[in-house]
């Protein structure tokens, strides 16, 4: 399970860090302002932040719930991730 999970997340990460490394590189060799319309508003991102934030704290607690042996915990805590 641990290799899996180094394989999944190796390729996730390069794949994440490719695309960084783009938005610079682009940034870098552009004439006139980037990005052309001005930053993004954050009123997009906002609400997905606070909900990955409040999905890793599910798993958390439902991780916490299976250290505890305490089944329902953990499958309502997974659950609502």
């Amino acid at each position: 399970g641990w290799l899996g999970m180094v394989f999944l997340i190796v390729p996730e990460a390069s794949v994440f860090a490719y695309l960084v490394f783009g938005y610079f590189y682009t940034a870098a060799f552009a004439t006139g302002a980037w990005p052309p319309q001005g930053p993004p508003p954050i009123t997009y991102a906002l609400p997905n932040l606070l909900l990955a934030l409040a999905s890793a704290g599910a798993v958390w607690w439902g991780e916490q719930g299976i250290r505890a042996d305490r089944p329902r915990r953990a499958v309502l805590g997974l659950g609502l991730a």
